[in-house]
Formats: C-alpha cells, structure tokens, sequence
C-alpha cells in the first residue's frame, strides 16, 4: 500500500466560512513531499523522504520489480495546480 503525502495542506475551518476551495490552500515550499509504504503482509510502515516538494494529483501506476517499487505519477512544482483549473484560466 503505497500513501503521499505533499506539502499543500488545507485550512478546513475557512471552508465554514465559505472561502473559495482554492483559497483554503496553503503550499509549505520548504517542507518535502513523502511517500509512507505499507507491507501487506507484516503491516510494516516505510516513510520515504522525496527530498523536494511536489503535488501529486494522480497515481497512474504501482508495482514492485526485482524488490523496488516502481511509480508512476502526475506531479506537479506548482504552489498551487488548482488555481490553473480555474474556468477562467481554462478559456
């Protein structure tokens, strides 16, 4: 089982006071992005450090090969991809 964990975090007590979705996001640029892998079988927890902070929107693809984990993912250096989705953005 493999989890990320990103920099971008959420202030969920400014969606009660109906904030704009991307206005609730905050980018930590400093704070690394970081992968936790779980083994199925003897439940151990693995924390795995990127080393560079990065949003990852979509995991395309996991598997293990030859005893490594191989990931595909789509990611992001932006302090905020959501701003980009915007309509107006999008015309």
């Amino acid at each position: 089982i493999i989890l990320f964990h990103s920099p971008l975090t959420i202030n969920k007590y400014k969606l009660l006071f109906d904030t704009p979705f991307n206005h609730t996001l905050s980018w930590k640029k400093y704070q690394s992005s970081q992968f936790i892998v779980i083994h199925k079988q003897d439940k151990k927890i693995y924390k795995i450090d990127a080393n560079e902070a990065f949003l990852c929107l979509h995991s395309i693809n996991a598997y293990e090969k030859n005893s490594e984990i191989i990931l595909d993912l789509v990611c992001y250096r932006s302090d905020n991809v959501y701003n980009d989705l915007l309509l107006s953005n999008l015309k």
